[in-house]
């Protein structure tokens, strides 16, 4: 009968163990996975941030002899992947995260189709400082936005809210974040109208 009592209370403390050790795995990988997510949206911004510059740049010089044409290359596959895990955990992004996440996704199409027009532009034989500028301040005011939202996005996380700000808020966080100076008149200039 003793033999009985020490198995039966064995196998409770091993049921009890596993449980504990199940529930710290899982609590750990979706720790882990939450952290690979920010991290992938850190990279994204950090992107955005330099490009921002060149963009900046060209708009403040638009006669140069050599641009930063393109925009840069975005896969979402990884962020989204990250997504679809976290929503099984109690790591669920909110509304807003996947707002954002879903208008991130828009910003890099836009951005890359834009800059195929912008180079059009700039070649010897086709050179239109009028429509270069025109599509810079486009791709600019998308890059702004991008900017500002992945870098309140990766600072406020489950607090973060998507929307609510005016273009020149988002451009003086954004210049702030890519560490240069922010000019009112330059970027009231950029914007659209009503920022």
């Amino acid at each position: 009968m003793e033999s009985l009592f020490t198995g039966l209370i064995g196998a409770i403390v091993g049921v009890i163990f596993g449980h504990y050790m199940t529930v710290r795995l899982v609590n750990k990988k979706t720790s882990l996975q939450e952290q690979a997510f920010y991290f992938e949206l850190e990279i994204l911004l950090d992107k955005y941030k330099k490009d921002l510059v060149h963009k900046l740049d060209d708009f403040n010089n638009p006669v140069k002899s050599r641009y930063i044409i393109g925009a840069p290359v975005v896969d979402m596959s990884l962020i989204n992947a990250l997504s679809i895990e976290l929503a099984g955990t109690d790591k669920v992004l909110n509304k807003e995260i996947r707002t954002l996440i879903i208008h991130t996704t828009k910003f890099a199409e836009n951005l890359a189709d834009t800059a195929k027009k912008r180079e059009k532009f700039n070649e010897a034989d086709a050179q239109n400082t009028k429509e270069f500028l025109k599509l810079t301040k486009q791709m600019l005011t998308d890059e702004v936005q991008l900017v500002f939202y992945l870098y309140k996005l990766v600072n406020d996380r489950n607090n973060f809210r998507f929307g609510g700000y005016s273009y020149l808020e988002m451009a003086n966080v954004a210049c702030d974040v890519a560490d240069v100076a922010f000019d009112n008149q330059v970027w009231q200039v950029i914007m659209p109208s009503g920022s």
